[in-house]
Order: C-alpha cells, then structure tokens, then sequence
C-alpha cells in the first residue's frame, strides 16, 4: 500500500512540475533576461542596417518632442539628455564595431543589442552569441566613471562584464595607482572598496574590451549618437513641414467653397438666434475646443494620430476657443447695450445679423474641418490595414532576405 501510495505521489508531482512550475520558468527566463547557455534564434540585432541599430537603441525623435522644441535640435537634445543619448548610443556603437572586427578576423561570434530583441526586464546590455545563437557572455555598459564603479558593487550585475570605454577606464586605472600610492606611504593597506576595484581590473571584470576587442572612445560614442539622431531629427521634422503645409493647402481650398455653399440657408437661420444664444454657442464652442486639444495630445501618445493631422487638429481647437471668446464677449456687450449700459457704439441691426452669420458658419466650419481630418485619418489607418492584409509571409521573408543581401555586399563601409 505504501508502494503504492509512493508511486502516486512522484507521479502527481512529476505532474505539477510539468504543468504548472515548468511553463512558468520557461516563461519567466523568455521574458525577462538572457542566461548564459541559452539559444537565441533570428536576433533582430543581426538583421537591421547600422542607422536603424542607433535608432531603435536611442529612440527617434517624437513628433510631440520636436513641437515642444520648436525645431531646433540644439533645444530637443538638451531636453533628451546628452548623457542619456551617449548611454545608448553606446550599446549601438559597440555592437556595430566589434560586430565588424569579428567579422574581419573570420571569427562568426556576434554581439547583439538585448534592447531589440524584446527582454525589456533584461539588465544586460549586449550578449555575445555563437552562430548556433548560443549565450556565450552578457554586458552591462557603463559611459559614466562613476557608474562603471558603482556597477562593480552591484549584485545584479554578479553574472557580467562591466564594459566602459577606455579614456574612462583609464581614469579609474589611475585613480586606483593614486590609492595604491597614499597607502603604501602610509604603511596601510589598500581600502576594501579600491581593494575590490583592483580585483575587478585584473579579473577582466572591469574591462574595455569584449571577446578582446577594444570598444570605442566616449568622444567617439558621443559624436556618433549626436550625429544619428540629429540626422533623424531633420528628417522627421521636414516630413512634418511637408504633411502640414499639405494639409493646409487642402483646407485653404475647400473651406471657402463650404462656407459659401451654407452662407444663404444660415443667414435666414440666423433672424431667429439673439445674442443669448450665440453666449450659448461660444461657451459649446470654447468647451468642444479644448476637449480637441486634450483629445489630439492623447490620441498623438497613443498612436492613433499622425503627426500632421495632430497639428492642424490642434490649430482648429485653438482657433474655435478663440471665436468661441470673441462671441461670448461680443454677444454680452450688444446685450448690455440694449439694456441702457452703452459700453461700445452700438452697430446696426444688419451688422449683427452679418457677424452672427459668419460665426455661425465659421463653427460649422470647424466642425467640418474636424470631421473632414477624421475621415482623412480614417482612410489612412484603412489604407495601412489593406497594405499589410496583402504582404504574404513569402514577401516577408523576402524583404528579410534583401537586407541580409545588402548587408553582405558592403559589409566594410567605415562607420561615420
């Protein structure tokens, strides 16, 4: 009985295992870093052209980014932080170069970007694979001195390399020799924190280098950073300009023709709308604007605007919560001029039937406007969907294969 009972147990917990505890782990070591020993197939990294790898390591410039920056890029990368894009760029660079050395040396072992390959809870920075895509070391990059000495003391970087450029391991190498030298004139030995830094240094812990390779200068890194995504920056901000100045175009050819097709059916409208109601009219006008305004900011982060519809959504909204104004105070000065309290030159009757008109009709236009970038936007989203719905998984792979042949043509082409 107790064989028996045994038995069953081992069976239900080989069980539980399998089912529950197994997918889990697999789950979890898929998800959220690399291990050393693991195969990583298809890597992104290998895939992409040497502008794109800085690109999507660095992050390109945000249409919202680059309105806030009023299109200077002097303004956009201060805001975006000159260190922050040195620390990516960084990543980019150093996969590009020792990518390109082990190539010319013959040596098939590549460097990916753990940022491409979508681990985002992974702290690693690069892995360095087999070409059967197996983990063979990870790295955790440091471009600040200081960082690259903090990360040595870091227990989440235990199973890593901490890779810094050489000008700043130099720096720490001599920062070391001055601790050595006060020591051993004070007959004392090394503090346990430069004692642990030295360890580091000799062990290849604390390195420039990977799989022997030297990786590049700061300068260096800084500069190539600076000069991708200045380069993305332009070239985002004239398909802006151009979208825009598009758009405009349309709307300064169509809108005149809408407002005179409505004028006559409104202005025989308009005999029976007082001021009271145009108060009415301008407070839906101001409320309806900023609610656009609000909603074109959210719709932009979320995806579901382009950047040159967002623009001019934006222009209308401000545009109707200053008419909306304008009516309101309008409105409010003719009604109290009826009242006895003179506090303009009151206009004649057939002034404030012709200006109740052309509010009228310039809401309505606003409304049109929307309505009409709604739709544009539409079609645009229908357009994406039915291009996708045609691309087949053979010319998927065979967009895949043109950029590895491109690749392998010009392998060689010295990095800017």
């Amino acid at each position: 009985m107790t064989k028996i009972f045994n038995t069953g147990f081992m069976i239900a917990s080989s069980l539980f295992f399998a089912i529950i505890l197994l997918p889990q782990a697999v789950q979890a070591r898929s998800t959220n870093s690399f291990l050393i020993g693991e195969y990583i197939k298809n890597p992104t990294s290998l895939k992409l052209s040497r502008e794109k790898i800085y690109l999507k390591t660095m992050g390109k410039p945000s249409a919202k980014a680059i309105h806030n920056s009023q299109g200077d890029f002097a303004t956009y990368y201060n805001r975006r932080g000159p260190a922050n894009v040195t620390g990516k760029a960084f990543e980019a660079r150093t996969a590009i170069r020792i990518n390109r050395a082990l190539q010319n040396a013959g040596n098939e072992n590549r460097l990916i970007i753990t940022a491409l390959e979508k681990r985002p809870n992974d702290v690693s920075d690069l892995a360095l694979l087999t070409p059967k895509g197996q983990v063979l070391e990870r790295y955790q990059l440091k471009t600040g001195i200081k960082t690259a000495r903090k990360a040595v003391f870091d227990s989440k970087y235990a199973d890593m390399k901490i890779v810094t450029p050489p000008d700043h391991l130099r720096e720490i190498k001599r920062e070391l020799s001055k601790q050595r030298n006060r020591a051993f004139a004070r007959n004392k030995p090394l503090s346990p924190y430069w004692q642990t830094m030295d360890q580091a240094i000799r062990e290849g812990r604390l390195t420039d280098q990977i799989a022997g390779l030297r990786v590049p200068k700061y300068t260096e890194v800084q500069a190539s950073g600076k000069y991708y995504l200045e380069k993305a920056f332009a070239k985002q901000l004239e398909e802006m300009n151009a979208s825009q100045q598009r758009l405009i175009s349309v709307m300064t050819k169509h809108t005149p023709k809408m407002i005179r097709k409505t004028g006559t059916a409104i202005a025989q409208a308009m005999k029976y709308v007082g001021p009271p109601l145009m108060i009415v009219g301008g407070a839906v006008d101001i409320g309806y604007g900023i609610h656009e305004w609000n909603e074109a900011d959210r719709r932009l982060s979320a995806g579901e605007l382009d950047e040159d519809i967002y623009y001019v959504k934006k222009h209308v909204a401000a545009s109707q919560v200053f008419v909306g104004t304008a009516t309101i105070v309008g409105s409010t000065v003719v009604i109290l001029n009826s009242t006895g309290m003179t506090l303009l030159a009151t206009p004649e009757p057939i002034v404030t039937k012709i200006a109740g008109v052309v509010v009228f009709a310039v809401s309505v236009g606003f409304v049109a406007t929307d309505y009409a970038l709604e739709r544009i936007q539409g079609q645009r989203i229908e357009a994406k969907r039915e291009l996708l719905k045609h691309i087949d998984e053979k010319a998927r792979q065979r967009i895949v294969i043109d950029q590895l042949q491109e690749m392998a043509k010009n392998p060689f082409v010295p990095l800017v």
